[in-house]
């Protein structure tokens, strides 16, 4: 049976969790990112249950300019008209910086520490 490319990319859109956009201060600046979460995250943060929580940020590579975030960095997030502290966790290998135009980097709750 051949492969419906129309279904597929239906079915695999539908399993990719939503990108909402968000506000984000890094070093003293904001910047505009999309953040890939799954609602119970979002619920989480809204029960002040943050000591497990995490996300991943999509940044415009361009919009940096040229300061690119390191692991252990302090980010916050707009969410919920509340600025909420996140560390960031990893970030893409510095040497491939800028192969893409966008940036992706994975946050997890200040209370973590280095995992």
């Amino acid at each position: 049976m051949p492969l419906d490319e129309a279904t597929f990319s239906k079915d695999l859109t539908n399993c990719i969790t939503d990108a909402r956009p968000v506000k984000v201060r890094h070093r003293g600046r904001e910047l505009n990112a999309w953040q890939v979460t799954a609602d119970d995250m979002l619920q989480v943060v809204d029960g002040g249950i943050s000591d497990d929580m995490t996300t991943s940020l999509i940044l415009n590579f361009d919009e940096l300019k040229g300061i690119l975030p390191l692991a252990m960095d302090d980010v916050h997030v707009l969410i919920n008209k509340e600025w909420v502290r996140f560390q960031i966790r990893s970030v893409p290998d510095r040497f491939h910086a800028g192969i893409s135009p966008i940036y992706q980097i994975y946050l997890q709750s200040p209370h973590k520490g280095v995992t």
